[in-house]
C-alpha cells in the first residue's frame, strides 16, 4: 500500500513509497485521508489497549497519556519489584504489569491503586520472589475490596503467584480463580506443599487480618487462636472425612465442623466349643480369652482367615483402604 493516500505526493527513491515533501517545487498536501487514516488506526490501537479517546487539553497530562497507556497495557505493563527498601509501596497505573514481592530483607508490602483508577480494568500479576518466612502482603486502597471477602492477600513460597483485575469500580477480582473455589473450601492434593492461595490444613494459628477472607468464612470454629489476632485451621492430618448428616438420621446430632472418634460396629462372636465338653448340672461351661489355647480348650479367640478372604489385619484403629495425601484450605 502507498504510504500516502493524497494525490499530490513524491516517491521516496529508497523505499518507493509516496511520502509528502515540503522542498517539493510544489509542496504536496497532507489530505483528510492521510489524517483519518493515521488518527483512526492510532483510535484503534487506544481501543485495543483498553482505553478511551479524550479531548487534547495541554494542562492535562492524562488527555495526552492515552496512547502511552495503551501500548504499555498491550505490552504487558511493567516490571516492578517490592522489596524491603521500598516498601510499602503504593502502586499506581505505572506500576502496572508484573510485580514481584521479594520480602529477603524484611516483611514487605504493597498497596493497590484505587480499583476504579482507569475507566477500563487494571491488571497486577503478584509473584513471591524469595523463599524466606518473612510476610509478602498486597493490601486494598480506601473502601477497595478483593472479590470474595476481605481487603488484603499475602503470597507465602518462592514461585507463589496471584493475577488481580479491577472491576472499574471498587472491587479487585482474581481472573484464574474464577469461577473457582471459595475461602474456606477443602481440597487435597499429591503434593507435599499447599498451593498458591492456600494453606495446609494442619491446625496451625494464622493471622486473622493475612487471611481475612478466610477468618470470614470459618472464624473460630477450629480454634480462637489468640484471641484477638490469630485463629486456628482445621488440622485434617490423619483424618478421614465424612458428609454431614444434615438430618438424614444416618449419623444423627453431630454438628458440622464436628469431630468424631473411631468406633467399631456393635456385633457378637461366635465361640468355640470342644465337642467333648458336655455340660452337666446347672452351671454350664465356662469360656476363656487366649489366643495360646489349643484346639480342644474352650476360648474366644483372636480373628483367623475365614479361608477365602485373606487373613484379618490388626492395628490400632479401625480404618477401611486409604491413600495419605495432603489436605489444603483455600484462603
Amino acid at each position: 500500500m502507498d504510504y500516502t493516500q493524497s494525490n499530490s505526493f513524491v516517491v521516496d527513491a529508497g523505499t518507493g513509497f509516496n511520502r509528502h515533501e515540503d522542498s517539493a517545487a510544489v509542496p504536496t498536501a497532507v489530505t483528510e485521508k492521510d489524517m483519518n487514516s493515521l488518527i483512526w488506526s492510532l483510535m484503534e490501537l487506544v481501543k485495543a489497549g483498553g482505553q478511551a479517546g479524550a479531548q487534547f487539553d495541554e494542562t492535562v497530562p492524562a488527555t495526552y497519556k492515552v496512547l502511552y497507556k495503551a501500548i504499555k497495557a498491550l505490552c504487558a505493563g511493567n516490571f516492578t519489584t517490592v522489596n524491603a527498601a521500598n516498601s510499602p509501596l503504593n502502586l499506581t497505573f505505572d506500576h502496572a504489569g508484573v510485580v514481584v514481592l521479594d520480602a529477603t530483607a524484611g516483611n514487605i508490602s504493597a498497596v493497590l491503586p484505587a480499583a476504579n483508577v482507569t475507566a477500563e480494568p487494571l491488571q497486577f500479576e503478584f509473584i513471591r520472589g524469595d523463599a524466606t518466612t518473612n510476610t509478602a502482603g498486597v493490601t486494598c486502597a480506601g473502601a477497595d475490596t478483593l472479590l470474595g471477602g476481605g481487603t488484603s492477600f499475602s503470597l507465602t513460597g518462592i514461585g507463589a503467584q496471584r493475577s488481580i483485575r479491577s472491576n472499574k469500580v471498587s472491587v479487585w477480582i482474581t481472573p484464574s480463580a474464577l469461577p473457582g473455589p471459595p475461602a474456606g473450601e477443602i481440597f487435597y492434593t499429591a503434593k507435599t506443599t499447599a498451593p498458591a492461595g492456600s494453606l495446609k490444613a494442619n491446625g496451625a494459628l494464622v493471622s486473622r487480618t493475612t487471611y481475612a477472607a478466610l477468618f470470614a468464612a470459618i472464624g473460630t470454629a477450629f480454634g480462637v487462636g489468640d484471641g484477638a489476632t490469630t485463629f486456628a485451621l482445621p488440622d485434617l492430618r490423619g483424618e478421614f472425612l465424612r458428609g454431614w448428616d444434615d438430618g438424614r438420621g444416618v449419623d444423627s446430632g453431630r454438628a458440622v465442623q464436628s469431630a468424631q472418634l473411631d468406633a467399631f460396629q456393635g456385633h457378637w462372636h461366635t465361640l468355640y466349643r470342644d465337642s467333648s465338653d458336655t455340660p452337666t448340672g446347672g452351671t454350664g461351661l465356662t469360656f476363656g480369652v487366649s489366643n495360646t489355647l489349643t484346639g480342644s480348650d474352650n476360648a474366644v479367640r483372636a480373628p483367623i482367615s475365614d479361608g477365602t478372604n485373606g487373613t484379618p489385619r490388626i492395628a490400632t484403629e479401625t480404618r477401611p483402604r486409604n491413600i495419605a495425601l495432603l489436605a489444603c484450605i483455600k484462603y
